[in-house]
């Protein structure tokens, strides 16, 4: 898609946080990435850079020839050796992320394992899978006893289980995403292996807000206990949203392990943050999430966007609210919708624009259909009006122009919200990058384009130096090895940046032990700067893209231990709070007063059951991407 293009400093494009090695070898035609060109013969690979890719490893790999693919014969060796490298371990990576998965779905076993007199009850998944649920269990009939797995009885019970289970989603009003998580599936998984169907009877209310509730308040509370012990090695954010209950986690934490204290921007906040900041070591942090969110508010305002975002509210209202008219539209665009829900108000806008125009050709296709100009709406002026505008180019043409400012936000946003690795030490290249992105895609070819520009430019600038920028993005950013050895003159540009030192040494002087280890980091900051020692070694440069940067640290850094620890502390921050706050949304979902009636001390081992639980997953990925 064009408008997610963009070209960085060397004038190549690479999409936002990749470290694909492919694009160092072709680039998008006309700025698109799913035709891409090839450096070496000039062939266009149709189908992104994958194919690309495959192209260039000659069309084989390990023995396998890839289908409909043309190999090139201009490419070098050493150029085969390095993709193939690089296909083999995302290979190894995506075979390991599914072995874990099958690993722990066959770990399920509702007897333990410390019974010698009970027999395991292991289920064998099939290698094949024929529907949604085959991802989590075996083949089933509703006794739970295994019969021909092609029998039209045992067919007919599954179709009534998912009934079941879709029912209970329905009439609780569960996200459908539930269905991904990994206890979703051990859930299933347990209640197959159940072997008496006659006696199983499933926890009841007082068993799911006591005995159960209580069991799994002490689990957690021990799962914790086993991250505490790296607190003081790699930091602590306090991500908050809206509860108080009187309780300061800093004092239970500890304040020397609390690095930063992350929230949303609401004034209460910003005041609470200064304060902590005044009288304490602690960096109070704004949400990036939320501001770049406001961000996307502000751009929403602005005259062109917000003229265009009506006009296609009024069309898709109109195809929505008519039911003839939504058959005639799902018919055109094979079952594609043009309106997509998202988190927040202003994401679901872009989504919702950037599905239209995706189907912008088969939306003016269906005002040419037989079933539309047989309807009664060609003649109607509700109908005349909407025709008018799906038809006007320049209504496609504001609308590109939307897309073109607004799916860079987007881009950063999915970055920070991300639960797979810490964002501290990308945010700030991600926003430069955001402010280059949109100032290429408006371009320079007339006043308009420099005048929509300057109004982007002070949007940006505005929320990201007057809101969001802080001395830790400063800090991550340089000690990123990504960036700070990106080109030969990166760390030039870097220490010559006045406000870039300025929050690093902020950041040195404030988390720093004392003085000594003060004085010791600037020592080491030298060592970094002139690639000394091991920081310098072939291998190290050679992973500064590859790795993740605190687990570079670890790897690279043993030579320069106060500034290994101290990189170790900040690189491996979040910068958003939005995990937080979806906890806290099915936090509400599970406590209302209509719903729910719990007592304070319960509803308090709830909260922390619910707290930490959602957490879970943020902790491990983060965890495994610092060591």
């Amino acid at each position: 898609m064009s408008v997610e293009g963009f070209q960085g400093s060397t004038g190549r494009y690479r999409p936002t946080n990749s470290n694909d090695p492919g694009w160092d070898y072709g680039q998008p035609v006309d700025g698109n990435r799913d035709h891409v060109k090839c450096d070496f013969c000039g062939h266009v690979s149709k189908g992104g850079i994958k194919r690309l890719k495959q192209h260039l490893v000659k069309a084989s790999y390990k023995g396998t020839m890839y289908k409909d693919v043309r190999k090139c014969d201009k490419v070098p060796q050493d150029v085969v050796d390095v993709l193939r490298s690089f296909m083999e371990g995302k290979q190894k990576i995506t075979e390991e992320k599914q072995s874990k998965k099958v690993e722990m779905i066959r770990n399920v076993n509702v007897y333990g394992n410390d019974d010698n007199e009970v027999e395991e009850v292991m289920i064998q998944i099939p290698k094949k899978r024929k529907g949604p649920m085959d991802a989590f269990v075996a083949p089933i009939d509703v006794n739970f006893r295994p019969r021909a797995p092609n029998s039209n009885e045992n067919k007919k019970a599954l179709e009534n289980i998912h009934g079941y289970i879709a029912d209970f989603f329905y009439e609780n009003r569960i996200s459908f995403n539930c269905a991904r998580s990994d206890s979703y599936s051990k859930m299933m998984q347990a209640i197959v292996q159940y072997n008496d169907p006659s006696t199983f009877k499933p926890p009841s209310y007082n068993d799911l807000r006591v005995k159960i509730l209580k069991k799994k308040k002490e689990e957690t509370s021990n799962w914790v206990d086993n991250f505490e012990v790296h607190w003081e090695t790699y930091g602590v954010t306090i991500m908050t949203d809206w509860w108080t209950d009187g309780k300061d986690v800093i004092e239970e934490v500890g304040e020397k392990n609390v690095i930063q204290i992350c929230t949303d921007n609401t004034s209460n906040y910003v005041l609470a943050g200064e304060w902590i900041m005044a009288e304490s070591k602690i960096y109070w942090m704004p949400c990036a999430a939320h501001c770049i969110n406001l961000m996307l508010g502000d751009v929403s305002k602005m005259h062109l966007v917000d003229e265009t975002v009506k006009d296609a509210k009024k069309i898709s209202l109109f195809i929505y609210n008519h039911k003839h008219v939504l058959h005639l539209m799902r018919k055109q665009t094979k079952g594609r919708e043009i309106v997509r829900p998202a988190v927040t108000r202003f994401a679901t806008t872009f989504l919702c624009l950037h599905s239209m125009y995706e189907n912008r050709q088969e939306l003016r296709d269906m005002f040419h259909t037989v079933e539309w100009r047989n309807s009664k709406w060609p003649k109607h002026p509700i109908g005349k009006e909407i025709v008018k505008k799906v038809k006007s180019n320049t209504f496609w043409n504001n609308m590109h122009t939307c897309l073109k400012i607004m799916t860079p936000l987007v881009d950063v946003i999915r970055m920070v919200d991300t639960e797979e690795k810490p964002s501290m030490a990308y945010i700030y290249s991600a926003i430069e990058d955001c402010k280059l992105k949109v100032k290429t895609n408006l371009g320079d070819q007339n006043d308009d384009d420099r005048e929509l520009w300057k109004k982007m430019e002070r949007i940006l600038d505005r929320r990201w130096s007057g809101m969001l920028q802080k001395p830790l993005h400063a800090a991550a950013h340089y000690l990123n090895p990504q960036y700070y050895y990106a080109t030969l003159t990166s760390s030039d540009e870097m220490e010559s940046n006045t406000k870039l030192k300025e929050g690093l040494l902020d950041c040195i002087a404030k988390l720093a032990l004392d003085e000594e280890d003060e004085s010791q980091i600037l020592r080491d900051l030298i060592a970094y700067r002139t690639k000394a020692g091991r920081l310098g070694k072939r291998g190290a440069q050679a992973c500064v893209k590859t790795i993740a940067p605190v687990e570079w640290w670890i790897t690279f850094g043993s030579e320069v231990p106060a500034l290994q620890r101290f990189a170790k502390r900040v690189l491996g921050l979040t910068s958003a709070a939005s995990p937080c706050e979806r906890i806290w949304s099915t936090f509400d979902n599970i406590y209302t007063k209509k719903r729910n009636c719990l007592e304070h001390d319960r509803m308090g081992i709830l909260h922390i059951f619910n707290t930490i639980g959602g957490l879970k997953s943020v902790m491990k990925n983060a965890f495994l991407e610092k060591r």
